[in-house]
């Protein structure tokens, strides 16, 4: 091949790898690009650097048409606008939102551009002998799509793009076969070493704004993470599931608490659903690389090419992921009950069910899985020693079932946790609580007031318990969080529950339901005696899965009415009073007499005989936990200890009031503390 051939043929190679690459991004990318690399490729052709400036001009002004930028913004009066709309493109190129940038076509546009200035930069690096430089110009494109946006295509492309490298490179030194020879090997061993040793999601961690770049949602990892989000996601079809009635899409039940979150146990009895009716569904893989099958409820029998295994969490999986356009079926036991039903529904009392209580591995360490290593389909055994999971101190711990007394022993076990505070939460939510469903009820209420949690996807690293952290302390996640907190309160208050991951109903459209990547969604399960495992959705709407209203068997998303507040006219008042209540105690702050333990017990309405012997704090910190919450309880402790300290700490020096206000607002929201405040003022019990 003569030189100008293997120039040609090499910037071509860039181009189709960058193309490829950009295409997984920005819908239609590769056949509007080629078009621009064909033109740019054969200027570099060429000796001089004309034709290389020529073919850039010519591709600035073809891009924009091809990426279908109207005619209109593209004449004189909108050339003042074009800086603006050039800086948005470049933004939506790196921009990690939901939003597909595909759709407008400056980004579309603004990718082309860049591209084939590259490419023209490399074709003019090639006239003046630079084959080097050439190669590294030309494969920018590329390693920022790369960088943005990774794929496991990403091994063939750099295939790709260290064959046309090597190849133009050592055609300048050796003959032209040799030097396409000696180019095949180096990237057939960079091809195997790539397979062996990349990773699957992501590839480059670039500083700045691409510090958290992401690659697109391909495969759901059922285990929850409590972390940033590791992926994009934009709205693309993962399955179309043909089904009578809409349902929550499960892949995997994750059946153990370990202390720090959910994990799947092996396979063990299945428990009855007495109420289970089966379910067959059609589903069409499209986007979705999970190995895992999706289902409505438990798995009976699936058809599908390939051979199917059963996995922990009632799941089954294939021996490898179905590929795009594959179809299988399913019939499963789906689970309906309506709320008269499930009201009435008999106390848990199956010793089974006892293994949906406990907090922690079982003792018997064969339940735990075993710690190995996954390259696709090959699984590679470690020894037990190896990848432990995390110890908490005092699990695992089993509850009694509700309904049944939960003796000292058994409490003092949990308040030797680290969960201490959040079962004295649970025990405060569901005090007085008759059946299952009383329980279920509250905890539901609890985590869907958006006064108290909030939902986002922006979320920090997790610290060692991030459940614990999400319910004490942040109050801020997504479906992971709330799913999570959700089932570990259940769990402390005696009530079967486990969590779920897979996909939530998606959208109804031509006779089926389009499940998207955004509706990627984690709910939980609660067991009833004589009907089954029965799923609930804790996360509030302002999730972007889609959810139909038939499968919200209660709670509307908001907090409900305070009583005694009716209409406008009893929100007005409740907030007059709120108002009222916080500005005479902030008048009075500077001027406190009443010591922090006392202010305390004034708070839950004790008579002032103030905290002496007979009245421990620490008795006062726990029933506050109960009946407040974990900061106005640990002001019980601060005062226990600022008591028989030798030196008061600097805390002890500002107003009691001033510290009860700051912790009841922390605990209850400023206007709950607010109304707690003006209540306790005017005389009221508490309520």
């Amino acid at each position: 091949m003569a030189p100008a051939g293997i120039r040609i043929a090499a910037l071509l190679a860039l181009a189709v790898a960058a193309a490829a690459a950009w295409s997984a991004m920005l819908g239609g990318f590769a056949i509007r690009a080629l078009p621009l690399g064909v033109v740019i490729a054969a200027a570099a052709a060429a000796r001089s650097r004309r034709p290389a400036a020529v073919a850039l001009a010519a591709t600035i002004l073809a891009a924009p048409l091809l990426a279908g930028v109207p005619a209109g913004d593209l004449g004189p009066g909108a050339w003042a606008a074009l800086p603006a709309r050039l800086v948005g493109g470049v933004r939506q190129l790196t921009a990690l939102g939901t939003a597909p940038v595909g759709h407008d076509p400056w980004a579309l546009a603004t990718g082309l551009l860049l591209a084939a200035a590259a490419w023209s930069a490399a074709a003019a690096l090639a006239a003046e002998r630079r084959p080097l430089a050439a190669v590294v110009v030309g494969a920018a494109p590329w390693l920022a799509a790369i960088a943005v946006g990774p794929t496991d295509a990403a091994v063939w492309q750099g295939v790709a793009v260290v064959l046309a490298g090597v190849t133009w490179c050592a055609s300048t030194r050796i003959a032209a076969p040799a030097a396409v020879a000696l180019a095949t090997g180096v990237a057939l061993v960079a091809a195997v070493a790539a397979y062996a040793v990349a990773p699957r999601h992501r590839w480059v961690h670039l500083p700045g704004s691409f510090g958290h770049a992401r690659s697109r949602f391909e495969a759901m990892t059922t285990e929850p993470t409590f972390g940033p989000l590791e992926d994009r996601r934009s709205g693309a079809p993962m399955l179309e599931i043909g089904a009578a009635a809409p349902a929550l899409w499960r892949l995997q039940a994750l059946d153990v608490f370990d202390g720090v979150g959910w994990r799947a146990a092996k396979p063990g009895p299945e428990l009855p659903q007495p109420a289970a009716e089966p379910v067959r569904i059609g589903v069409r893989v499209r986007g979705l690389r999970n190995e895992l099958i999706a289902s409505p409820g438990r798995i009976q029998r699936v058809e599908a090419h390939g051979s199917i295994h059963h996995a922990p969490g009632e799941a089954r999986w294939l021996a490898s992921a179905p590929p795009a356009g594959s179809v299988y079926h399913v019939t499963a036991g789906v689970v309906r009950a309506s709320i008269e039903q499930l009201r009435t529904a008999p106390p848990p009392r199956d010793p089974r069910l006892l293994a949906y209580t406990r907090l922690g591995w079982p003792a018997r360490s064969a339940d735990r899985p075993p710690p190995a290593l996954r390259f696709g389909p090959i699984t590679l055994p470690l020894p037990p020693s190896l990848l432990e999971p995390v110890e908490v101190p005092g699990l695992p711990v089993d509850l009694p079932l509700f309904g049944e007394p939960a003796s000292a022993r058994v409490r003092a076990r949990v308040d030797a946790t680290p969960y201490r505070p959040v079962a004295a939460l649970a025990r405060r939510l569901t005090a007085g609580a008759g059946t299952e469903w009383e329980v279920v009820d509250r905890v539901m209420r609890y985590l869907l007031d958006g006064n108290r949690f909030r939902y986002t996807t922006d979320v920090a690293a997790p610290g060692r318990l991030p459940v614990k952290d999400f319910l004490l302390r942040d109050r801020a996640g997504y479906c992971q969080h709330f799913a999570s907190a959700a089932a570990l309160l259940l769990r402390l208050a005696g009530v079967p529950a486990r969590m779920v991951a897979g996909f939530a109903t998606g959208v109804r459209a031509r006779g089926h339901y389009l499940v998207r990547d955004l509706d990627a969604h984690d709910w939980i399960e609660v067991y009833f005696p004589g009907y089954g495992w029965v799923p609930f959705n804790p996360t509030p709407p302002a999730a972007p899965a889609t959810i139909p209203s038939a499968l919200e068997l209660l709670w509307p998303h908001a907090s409900p009415a305070p009583a005694g507040a009716a209409g406008l006219g009893g929100a007005i008042a409740a907030i007059v009073a709120a108002l009222g209540g916080l500005a005479f105690a902030t008048a009075r702050l500077r001027r406190d007499p009443v010591p922090l333990g006392d202010r305390l017990e004034r708070l839950l309405g004790v008579p002032g005989e103030g905290t002496g012997p007979a009245r421990t704090l620490r008795r006062l910190a726990d029933e506050l936990e109960r009946r407040v919450g974990p900061h106005t309880s640990g002001l019980a402790l601060a005062a226990e200890h600022e008591r028989f300290a030798a030196e008061p700490p600097a805390a002890a020096q500002r107003p009691a009031a001033l510290r009860v206000t700051r912790a009841l607002a922390r605990d209850l929201g400023p206007w709950r503390a607010a109304l707690l405040l003006a209540r306790r003022r005017s005389g009221g019990r508490w309520a």
